[in-house]
């Protein structure tokens, strides 16, 4: 299931709700802060999508970013101190890019040079 968010940037950089969960644009991002975004985890998964409002997720159309989920809750965020944060986040980013890092940016290219016509 998909969900409407705004992106925001905290210390760390930019960041979305995707399903719960803290999700950041580890391998580049053609979106901003405060981008209103459609958002989608792919439960099991490292992968969150984030694309426009207006497109559908799925895995055949490919018509978003990856971003990669963190495991820090959005419940947990608001509690967790600055050290903790950076802690946790640098753990999820080496994990993502121990996991197909030329995939994820391959993809996230196609979708930029598709869609950079979107972004103002």
């Amino acid at each position: 299931m998909s969900a409407i968010a705004k992106i925001k940037k905290d210390d760390l950089g930019l960041y979305v709700n995707a399903g719960g969960c803290i999700t950041r644009p580890f391998f580049g991002t053609m979106f901003k802060e405060g981008d209103e975004v459609k958002t989608h985890h792919f439960g099991g998964s490292i992968r969150a999508g984030v694309t426009f409002q207006d497109k559908n997720f799925t895995h055949k159309n490919r018509e978003y970013e990856i971003w990669c989920v963190t495991e820090i809750t959005i419940d947990r965020y608001s509690k967790m101190s600055k050290e903790e944060l950076s802690e946790r986040t640098k753990w999820s980013k080496a994990f993502c890019e121990r996991t197909t890092p030329q995939v994820f940016e391959r993809h996230n290219k196609e979708f930029k040079e598709e869609f950079k016509s979107k972004i103002t």
